[in-house]
């Protein structure tokens, strides 16, 4: 054996200073220097490393310890506590996505064009009228007429005639009051005006409403409903100074019924003639206007229409010309439920 090896280990001196060393060993460490300088050796250097522990201050726990029930039961009080509020954050959550749910899909508003472009584009497409009449509701009143009128002569009745005069102090159409073109022509004359669109989805077609106010001049306001898909003028609306308000509504015209065969060239039944058993529709009054609209009389001349006691349609005319009553008869000849009768001049003026 070594030099070395009769020395002590670093465990024996270990257990050394620990008591825990053999008595041969311990007699051993008195009689051997180099293990007893060895001994010295590590005594300083455990004593070095107390002192460093000593001098370094341990910071005590932030809480003591918890046991483990206690923590098991912090952590079922805080799992009941968190169910409580879950229900109105879940409810909370539910509501917020609803919300942006309709925020997100709603339909985005259709851009409306403003109103001189919708009055340009609806003149643009306007097309002959001639077919189509107007319904005038004004006095509670409503009044036929052709949508386009054909003559400028004077109107007779007597509502007519004072709208008729009104639309001419407002430099305004009467004779296609219903119409873009007409429209569009007073609003461009006007020194100050308010144009307003609103989008109308009624139970029928979308439409456009056009509006136009106005704080000088006899008409003060005038609106044009046009049709969405066509930009047809359909209905208007028009408020004069001092006056009721008046609405027009287009009006189709049904189409005109066949000339039967064998028709007889009586222009008007005899006076003996028997009650005919099917009244007279408004159908067969709007026939009555449109056949006269085709050749022009249905304004400017002495026509009266109205209905008699069989209840039919009744065409009174006074002071025409020879040739203008066979044209009435012509054209009304093939009309059912119609009857025409002719007076003189002197005839209607006698009392």
């Amino acid at each position: 054996m070594s030099e070395r090896g009769r020395h002590l280990s670093e465990e024996q001196l270990a257990r050394y200073q620990d008591g825990g060393l053999p008595a041969r060993d311990a007699r051993h460490l008195q009689a051997c220097a180099e293990c007893a300088r060895r001994l010295r050796d590590l005594e300083a250097a455990t004593a070095a490393y107390q002192q460093i522990l000593d001098s370094t201050p341990v910071e005590p726990p932030p809480r003591p310890w918890r046991t483990l029930e206690g923590l098991i039961s912090d952590h079922e009080t805080s799992a009941r506590r968190r169910a409580w509020w879950l229900l109105p954050a879940l409810g909370a959550a539910v509501c917020l996505g609803v919300i942006l749910s309709g925020v997100l899909l709603r339909p985005q508003p259709e851009r409306v064009l403003p109103a001189n472009e919708l009055l340009v584009r609806s003149a643009r497409m306007e097309g002959a009228s001639s077919q189509t009449m107007v319904s005038l509701r004004v006095h509670g009143r409503a009044l036929l007429r052709p949508a386009v009128l054909t003559t400028d002569s004077q109107e007779h009745d007597p509502e007519l005639a004072h709208l008729a005069m009104l639309f001419e102090a407002a430099r305004y159409s009467w004779r296609e009051p219903l119409s873009a073109r007409s429209f569009q022509s007073w609003r461009t004359g006007l020194r100050q005006k308010r144009d307003s669109v609103t989008v109308i989805h009624g139970g029928g077609e979308p439409a456009y409403r056009v509006r136009t106010d106005t704080a000088s001049g006899v008409l003060r306001s005038a609106a044009l409903t046009l049709r969405a898909k066509d930009l047809h003028a359909t209905e208007g609306a028009f408020q004069f100074e001092g006056e009721e308000p008046l609405e027009m509504e287009e009006k189709a015209m049904p189409p005109l019924p066949q000339s039967p065969t064998g028709t007889s060239s009586s222009p008007q039944l005899p006076p003996n003639a028997a009650v005919v058993e099917t009244p007279a529709s408004p159908a067969d009054t709007l026939h009555v206007l449109a056949a006269l609209n085709t050749i022009g009389a249905d304004v400017g001349e002495p026509l009266e229409i109205g209905e008699d006691a069989q209840h039919q349609v009744l065409v009174r005319a006074a002071g025409l010309a020879p040739e203008r009553m066979r044209q009435i008869e012509a054209v009304l000849r093939p009309l059912p439920h119609v009857r025409v009768t002719f007076a003189s001049v002197a005839s209607s003026a006698a009392p």
